[in-house]
C-alpha cells in the first residue's frame, strides 16, 4: 500500500493584494482601473504613483493573476 500524504498547493509569486500593499497602492483602486481599461499613463496619474511602479503591477497581474497557485508542495 502507498501512504500519500497530503500536500497543499503554493504559490512562487506574492500576491497582487500584497506587491499593491507593498507599493502603498490601493488594490481595489487598480483593479477598478484597469477593468476600466485605463492606460498605464492613466493609471499612474490618478492613483499618484509612478509610471513603472503601474507597469510592474499591471505585468503581475497580466502575467500571474491576482493570485498564482502551481504545482504542490
Amino acid at each position: 500500500m502507498v501512504d500519500f500524504k497530503s500536500r497543499m498547493p503554493h504559490c512562487p509569486e506574492v500576491s497582487l493584494k500584497e506587491k499593491a500593499r507593498e507599493e502603498n497602492v490601493d488594490y481595489n483602486n487598480f483593479l477598478d482601473h484597469l477593468s476600466a481599461q485605463k492606460s498605464d499613463e492613466e493609471m499612474a496619474d490618478e492613483l499618484g504613483i509612478s509610471l513603472r511602479t503601474v507597469e510592474h503591477l499591471r505585468e503581475q497581474f497580466e502575467k500571474v493573476g491576482v493570485h498564482s497557485i502551481i504545482g504542490q508542495e
